[in-house]
C-alpha cells in the first residue's frame, strides 16, 4: 500500500473515532432533554442508554464472522450507513419504542465500526501497531471531550436537542464520502493448516484472558467516567459546574495518555505497558474514594482516567500480535469482552449505590480494578511462558 494510502487511511480512522467519541456521549449529555421530550422515567432512560449498547454488542459479535465474508471497506461503509441511520432518524423518533430502536441501529454501527478500524490500523503498522492503535484511540478521548463541551456551549444558546443528532448524520454523510476515497488492506483471517477457524478463537487461552481484561476495562472507563460527576456533587458536595469539569478532566487524561503512548509505547512490550497502567488506575482510583477534599478526589479521578488511557488499543494490539493469523476474530472477541462490560458494570454500579451509595459503587469499581490488575499479569505470564 503507498504512502498516500496508508496516510489517508491513518485520517479517516483518526475523524471516525473522534465522531464516534462525540457520539457515544451525546445521548448521556442530552438525557434531561431527552427525558422530558418522551416523558421518561428514570428507568426508560436508562433502558435507552443501555439500546445503543446492545446494538455496540451484537455488531461485533457478527463482525469477526463478517470479516472472513465481506471485504473490509464495504463492511465500513455499511457500519457508517447503520450510524447515519440510527443518529440521523433519532432526530425525528416519533416515540420511546423508535427512540430505543434507533439507537440499536446506531450503537450496532459503532461496535463494527470499531473492529473495523483496530484490525485496519494492525495491518497498517505490523511494527508499531502499539503506537498507531493508541494514537488513533486518543482520538476517541478527544471526541468524548470535546463533545459534552460543546453541547453545553449550544444548549446554552437554545440550541434544541434534535439539532445534535441532525448534527451527527452530516458528520457521518462526510465519512461515508471519505471511506469511498480509501482504499484498504485486506483484514480477512489468513488461512492456514495451523491457524484456528475464526469460530474458535475464545478456545486461545491468551484471547480469553485478554476477553476478561477488556471486559473489566471498558466497564470501568464507562462506568468510572460516567459516575465522576453524580459522585463529586453528591457524595463529595462539590458544585455541578466544577464537577462538571472534573468528568471532562476525566476524559482528558484519557486521550493525553494516549497521545504520550502513542509516541513512546513502541518502547516496551504490550504487557508491561498494561501492567504499569491497571496499577496505577488501580491506586488512583482508591486515593480518589479515600482523600477528604472533592478537589484532591477529582484531581486523582483525572489521572484514574491516564491510568485508563493506554488499556484498550494496547490490550488491542497484544491480542492481534499474539495471533497475527486469526487478529480480525480475536480484535472482535477482545472488543465483544468491551461491548459486555458497557452494558453490565456501569448498570451494576447504578443498583450497588441505590443499596450501599455512591461510595459503596466506586468501592466496587475499585474491585474491579484490582481484578483488571489480576488478569493483565496472567496475561503477561502466559505470553512470557509462550516465548520461552
Amino acid at each position: 500500500m503507498s504512502t498516500s494510502s496508508h496516510g489517508r487511511l491513518v485520517a479517516l480512522s483518526v475523524v471516525l473515532f473522534t465522531v464516534f467519541g462525540a457520539a457515544l456521549t451525546l445521548t448521556g449529555t442530552l438525557l434531561p432533554q431527552l427525558i422530558e421530550h418522551f416523558g421518561l422515567s428514570y428507568g426508560e432512560a436508562g433502558t435507552l442508554q443501555v439500546s445503543s449498547q446492545v446494538g455496540y454488542l451484537a455488531a461485533i459479535v457478527l463482525s469477526g464472522w463478517l470479516s472472513a465474508k465481506i471485504d473490509g471497506r464495504m463492511m465500513l461503509l455499511a457500519a457508517i450507513v447503520f450510524s447515519l441511520i440510527g443518529y440521523g432518524a433519532f432526530s425525528l423518533a416519533p416515540s420511546f419504542p423508535a427512540a430505543c430502536a434507533l439507537m440499536i441501529v446506531g450503537g450496532a454501527g459503532g461496535g463494527a465500526i470499531e473492529v473495523i478500524i483496530n484490525a485496519v490500523v494492525m495491518k497498517l503498522s505490523e511494527t508499531r501497531r502499539s503506537n498507531l492503535l493508541n494514537f488513533i484511540h486518543l482520538f476517541f478521548g478527544v471526541g468524548a471531550f470535546i463533545g459534552p463541551a460543546v453541547v453545553g456551549k449550544l444548549l446554552a444558546l437554545g440550541v434544541t436537542w434534535n439539532w445534535f443528532y441532525f448534527g451527527t448524520a452530516v458528520c457521518w454523510t462526510a465519512l461515508l464520502l471519505g471511506t469511498l476515497a480509501c482504499r484498504f488492506p485486506s483484514i480477512k483471517p489468513v488461512e492456514t493448516a495451523s491457524s484456528e477457524p475464526a469460530r474458535s478463537v475464545f478456545s486461545l487461552p491468551l484471547a480469553r484472558v485478554l476477553f476478561l481484561v477488556l471486559t473489566l476495562y471498558v466497564g470501568l472507563e464507562l462506568g468510572v467516567g460516567g459516575w465522576v460527576t453524580t459522585y463529586l456533587v453528591h457524595h463529595e458536595g462539590m458544585a455541578p459546574s466544577y464537577a462538571a469539569y472534573s468528568a471532562s478532566a476525566f476524559w482528558l487524561g484519557i486521550a493525553g495518555g494516549r497521545l504520550i503512548l502513542g509516541v513512546i509505547g513502541h518502547r516496551w512490550h504490550e504487557s508491561g505497558i498494561l501492567t504499569i497502567l491497571a496499577a496505577f488506575s488501580a491506586a488512583c482510583l482508591l486515593a480518589a474514594v479515600l482523600v477528604p477534599s472533592p478537589f484532591v478526589a477529582a484531581l486523582f479521578l483525572a489521572l484514574t482516567g491516564l491510568g485508563y488511557s493506554g488499556i484498550y488499543p494496547t490490550a488491542v494490539s497484544f491480542g492481534g500480535g499474539a495471533y497475527p493469523e486469526q487478529s480480525t476474530p480475536v480484535t472482535a472477541l477482545l472488543v465483544t469482552g468491551g461491548g459486555i462490560g458497557a452494558v453490565a458494570f456501569p448498570w451494576l454500579m447504578g443498583h450497588i449505590s441505590d443499596g450501599f451509595g455512591l461510595r459503596g459503587g466506586m468501592l466496587f469499581y475499585i474491585v474491579l480494578n484490582i481484578l483488571l490488575l489480576g488478569f493483565i499479569l496472567t496475561a503477561r505470564r502466559m505470553h512470557s511462558r509462550a516465548q520461552t
